[in-house]
């Protein structure tokens, strides 16, 4: 469209670049084509990319299918809107990228705190034999380390549904 292709050309030329990029198996090039052969039948853009953001259920195809319509609709210039909506769209793939990112931090970084104390009391136990005998080998003890576990667990439930709570 910036080198002066009407939308449905530049869809016709970007159907043909992509059977060549991916191969006329790939999931796009089949999703192009039926673009170009509604295009053949008279089908307007619009409503093709509009069936196609319903038909793929993708947030972003859908609000770019409606950007595109109300601006051939409205007569603004075109190519500008195209490339403004997809700027915008593309902003929002690495934001919502970035979050995930994130996330598996977080997650991660969940799992080796969960994970320490146990460690702690694996390696003290390796290295000093009998070092916790007197936590385990009386009532106090024993319920001392059972309400230590209590809070362990329940520490790691918190930290789990925040992070579901937050992301």
């Amino acid at each position: 469209m910036q080198a002066g292709a009407s939308p449905e050309n530049a869809f016709r030329d970007c159907c043909a670049e992509m059977e060549g990029r991916f191969g006329r198996t790939a999931q796009i090039s089949g999703a192009l084509r039926r673009i170009c052969t509604g295009l053949d039948s008279r089908i307007p853009l619009e409503a093709l990319l509009q069936g196609f953001g319903e038909e793929t259920q993708v947030q972003e195809i859908r609000e770019f299918a409606q950007v595109f319509a109300i601006a051939k609709r409205r007569g603004g210039t075109l190519t500008e809107v195209v490339t403004g909506s997809a700027q915008l769209i593309r902003e929002r793939i690495e934001t919502e990228n970035e979050i995930a990112a994130a996330l598996a931090n977080r997650r991660m970084e969940q799992r080796i705190m969960n994970a320490v104390p146990f460690l702690i009391m694996a390696y003290i136990s390796a290295a000093s034999p009998g070092f916790f005998a007197p936590l385990y080998h009386n009532i106090g003890g024993a319920v001392f380390m059972t309400a230590c576990l209590g809070v362990c667990l329940w520490s790691a439930e918190a930290a789990h549904r925040i992070l579901e709570a937050v992301f």
